[in-house]
Order: structure tokens, then C-alpha cells, then sequence
């Protein structure tokens, strides 16, 4: 009954991952080709560009970039730093911007905040202040928060730790060093009826020789700024300095960036931080269409497979009453190794999104070591106590002997390897502290030997002439 209840299971679950990546190339084939307006052919009516009749592209405009400390774009303390009248839309460009400080920015330096202005063609002679605020772009160009832990030699820097205690909690001003402007580059015809929803408060339309028109669609890329962009700023500064790319996209990559910001920002709502999606922004700004997809494709079929994979052995572990020709010290060190990486995935402040599978999967481990180690619990206290339960049989006694045969092999080769390494890593690697040196060094072992403590398995699966008694479908999902 059990068996068949895990093939339907197994089952079920191959055919929700087959809609959703049905469901999830669909939506982007969707994106990226959006519905198309054809004079003539298209019920209702069309949206055309405003584009160069002889060329049938997009003109030059102009484009300005100011600062100011407030949403202002005009206001008496706002800094234009750059613009340029004669600007195509179809070339990328890096602008090198030196901001220098005034008396009123510095009292706002917390609260910065950056306009891209995109002058239509027949407006970029004029006045800037008197453009349609739909083609004004505003973003944060400077914001305060906690700056990373810094790190030192522990030996040789040690008395500076007590200096940076009292700064490691105190918020300080960082400025963005990179800001991505991005305007699409295809002239498309929309249909007025069926408008992309992503990109509907992007547009600015007007009704010019009798027909819809509209100009680019401009805005700023919120998606392709990373944390690793934040530099401190100092208290002797006078100048900050960034970068602003712009680059044109397709309609599909816009609206890809749009929706993803949008999920992004309702995740922060439920208490997510930026840091969570810092990663898997990258995704979707460096990463080929193509090869988005593919990446899609093969981490959906990961997740599968180590759902798979996790099944089995948990039904494994949980009929087994007998450790005959199983490893108790792989399962103590898979429980041991699990542990820390955890601590280490909290001590670097990693996602969420990874931190909390390894948190489950520790619980998992500790699970099957109390199965290995045949734990008992007593409840005549207060405090449940746990008690290893001592009644082997004589062919588990074999085993044990083996395996600790094995494990005395195995100690000879690692114990000077991981005691070298730790020494080498304080002597010439700096760390945040001495926690962060002992959970380091015992995360790389783990990472660089882990593999060799399957070895205890292996030699006594030769010992005992046996696999027989391997959970063999986990193995083979976790190998796939």
C-alpha cells in the first residue's frame, strides 16, 4: 500500500512539473512576442511610434540627467549633470558622472535621488522643465543602511576588532555606482485594445497627423542594480562618483525586468530583504534569453529530482530497524557536515531562499541519526532525555567494527589536511572574527573532502560483499 501510495506521488509530481515549465515557456514566448497591430487586418484601432518617416526608427533625443534631494526634478537644489541633445537611442554608452557636494546636498546625502529626462525629438531644443512627466525616470541614488562587516588578519590586526564593534550596527550613507537606464528599440504597432499591462505607465501618447503615436518607451533598470554597486560613502568626501548605462532592449527583456521588479517588490512586503533576490537578479539581466531558458529547464528538473530523491530516502530511513551493512558514521558525519554548513550559510548572510533548505535538510540528517543510532526517548522528566539504544545484533556489531576500521583509515589522511589548512587560512586569509575562522575552516573541509567520507561506506560495502542493502532510487536521483 505504501509503495503504491509513493509511485503516485512520484507520478504526480512528474506531471505538475511538465505544466508548470508548459506553463512557464508559454508565458515567456508571450513576453517577448507581444500581440502585433496590422493596419487593415486588426480589429480596432492601432498604436504607431513615433519614428523617422524615411528611416522608419527612432530619432535622436535628448536626454539629461539631474540630482536632487527630493522628488523635485526642477527644484532650486537640483544638479544637472549631464545631457546630451543629440542622443540615439540604438547605441549603448557608459556615462562617468563626478557629483560634487554642496552644503545642501551633503545635509541630504542620505536621500539622494537621480532623473533621467528623455526629450522628445521635436522638444530636445527646449526647455526640459516643460517635458510630460511620463518621460521623467526617478530612482534613489544614495541610501543608508549597515555597511559589510569588514575583515582583518585575526593574528596581526587583531587590536582593530575592538575599534570596528562600535560601527558594525551604525548605519551609514552608500551611494549606487551603477544606474541602468534602458528605452526599447523596436518601433512596434500595438493595438490600442490589448496594450502589454507591463508597460502601460510607460507610455506617453499623442494624437499627431490623424494617427495614435507615442514616443519611446523609457525607464530606469532597477532589476540590474546589485547590492555589490552600493559603495559607503565617506565623511570627508566632496565628490561621489557613479556610473549610468543605458542601454536599448527589447520589448520582451523590458517586460520580463518590469514583472520580475514587480515580484521582487511584493516578496519585500512579506518580509523578504533585497539581499534574498540580490543572486537571482543576475538571472534575469546577465543571462541569455535562450540560455534563461535553459537554465529554467534544468533547475526545474533539479528541484524534481531532489524531491525525488528526498522521498526515498525518507522512506528508506523510515522502515529501517536495522543498521546490517549501512555506515553510522557516514550518517553521523552527513548530520555533522549538514550543521555546519548551515552555520556558515548564516554567518555570510546568505539568502533565505538558500539558508532555509539547509535548515530543513539539518533537521532531516538529525532525524535519520536518531534512526542509525537507535534512539530511544524517556518522558518520566519534564525534559524528554535520549537514551542510544545498546541491543545490536551480532551482524550489526560487524558493521560497526568495520566501519570504525574504516574511519581510523580515513583519520590518518584528514586530520593533518584540515589542521594545515586551518592554520594556513589564519595566518594569511583575513576573517570577520575568530567565529567566522572556525565556521570558515570547518565549511572548506567539508566542501573539500566531503567526498571522502563515503569512503566508510564503500569499504564496507567491500568488506561485507554487499550493496544490498543501499537506498539505491535516493542515490540514483541524487546522482542525475
Amino acid at each position: 500500500m505504501m509503495a503504491r501510495f509513493g509511485s503516485v506521488i512520484s507520478v504526480l509530481s512528474v506531471a505538475a512539473v511538465a505544466i508548470y515549465l508548459g506553463n512557464t515557456f508559454h508565458s515567456l514566448y508571450n513576453l517577448f512576442h507581444p500581440e502585433v497591430c496590422i493596419p487593415g487586418k486588426t480589429q480596432g484601432k492601432c498604436i504607431y511610434p513615433l519614428v523617422d518617416r524615411k528611416t522608419g526608427k527612432w530619432p535622436l533625443h535628448g536626454l539629461y540627467i539631474r540630482v536632487s534631494p527630493s522628488s523635485d526634478v526642477f527644484g532650486p537644489d537640483t544638479v544637472e549633470v549631464y545631457q546630451n541633445k543629440n542622443f540615439n537611442l540604438y547605441k549603448e554608452i557608459d556615462i562617468d558622472v563626478v557629483l560634487k557636494l554642496n552644503e545642501k546636498l551633503k545635509k541630504s546625502i542620505n536621500k539622494l535621488q537621480l532623473h533621467a529626462i528623455l526629450l522628445p525629438s521635436d522638444q530636445r531644443d527646449t526647455n526640459p522643465a516643460l517635458v510630460d512627466e511620463r518621460l521623467v525616470q526617478s530612482s534613489k541614488l544614495t541610501l543608508s543602511k549597515v555597511p559589510e562587516a569588514s575583515t582583518f588578519n585575526l593574528i596581526s590586526d587583531e587590536k582593530v576588532e575592538k575599534k570596528d564593534d562600535k560601527k558594525k550596527l551604525t548605519k551609514a550613507p552608500h551611494i549606487r555606482s551603477k544606474i541602468f537606464l534602458a528605452a526599447v528599440e523596436d518601433p512596434l504597432i500595438f493595438p490600442l485594445s490589448n496594450l502589454p499591462s507591463e508597460i502601460l505607465r510607460f507610455l506617453r501618447m499623442e494624437r499627431i497627423d490623424n494617427k495614435d503615436q507615442y514616443y519611446p518607451i523609457f525607464t530606469i533598470d532597477e532589476m540590474s542594480s546589485r547590492l555589490r554597486d552600493q559603495i559607503e560613502i565617506k565623511s570627508n568626501n566632496e565628490s561621489l562618483y557613479f556610473t549610468v548605462n543605458y542601454r536599448p532592449l527589447s520589448i520582451g527583456k523590458l517586460r520580463m525586468l518590469i514583472s520580475g521588479q514587480a515580484s521582487f517588490q511584493q516578496f519585500q512586503q512579506l518580509g523578504f530583504t533585497e539581499k534574498d533576490f540580490d543572486e537571482v537578479k543576475g538571472i534575469y539581466t546577465d543571462t541569455n534569453f535562450y540560455f534563461l531558458i535553459l537554465t529554467v529547464f534544468v533547475s526545474t528538473i533539479h528541484l524534481l529530482l531532489d524531491f525525488l530523491s528526498f522521498k526515498n530516502d525518507i522512506s528508506f530511513w523510515k522502515s529501517r530497524d536495522s543498521m546490517v551493512g549501512l555506515s553510522t558514521k557516514t550518517v553521523i558525519w552527513r548530520c555533522i557536515s549538514q550543521t555546519i554548513i548551515f552555520f556558515y550559510l548564516f554567518d555570510e548572510k546568505t539568502s533565505m531562499l538558500v539558508l532555509l533548505p539547509s535548515g530543513f535538510g539539518v533537521l532531516i540528517e538529525l532525524w535519520k541519526l536518531t534512526k542509525a543510532l537507535k534512539v530511544e526517548w524517556s518522558f518520566y522528566t519534564i525534559i524528554p532525555l535520549p537514551k542510544i539504544g545498546s541491543n545490536k545484533s551480532k551482524e550489526e556489531q560487524e558493521t560497526d567494527e568495520i566501519d570504525s576500521e574504516a574511519m581510523r583509515y580515513l583519520s590518518i589522511l584528514m586530520i593533518p589536511l584540515c589542521i594545515g589548512g586551518a592554520i594556513y587560512s589564519l595566518l594569511y586569509i583575513p576573517h570577520k572574527s575568530w567565529y567566522s575562522w572556525i565556521i570558515n575552516c570547518l565549511a572548506k573541509g567539508v566542501y573539500a573532502f566531503g567526498f571522502l567520507f563515503m569512503l566508510p561506506q564503500l569499504f564496507l560495502n567491500y568488506k561485507l560483499k554487499s550493496v544490498a542493502h543501499l537506498p539505491w532510487r535516493a542515490f540514483m536521483y541524487k546522482v542525475v
